[in-house]
């Protein structure tokens, strides 16, 4: 199998991935199904970290509730434009080039 074939298929599964993962996080809700992880420093201690919240904020992004995103995790919804935006202008840092 070439390089661009297997570049393909990893590309396409990473995108049937994302696909299945978007239709889960706006199908459900994390606060009301036991399906989605709870955060392990919250159970152990009570408090928050900095990434509680983020799965929520998926949620409401996925049904366009901005401000509910913004506050269960702000930090999360301010960064995902750096993040798409690093992703599109230097794809070499993605996880599929080292795989």
């Amino acid at each position: 199998m070439s390089g661009t074939i297997k570049t393909y298929i990893k590309w396409i599964g990473a995108l049937l991935l994302l696909s299945f993962l978007i239709i889960i996080y706006k199908r459900y809700s994390p606060m009301d199904s036991s399906w989605f992880p709870k955060c392990p420093f919250r159970s152990l201690t009570g408090l928050q970290c900095p990434g509680c919240g983020s799965q929520r904020a998926i949620h409401d992004l996925l049904n366009l509730d901005i401000l509910g995103a913004f506050r269960e995790n702000a930090l999360m919804v301010v960064s995902i434009p750096y993040i798409v935006t690093a992703f599109i202008l230097n794809p070499s840092t993605t996880l599929l080039q080292s795989c």
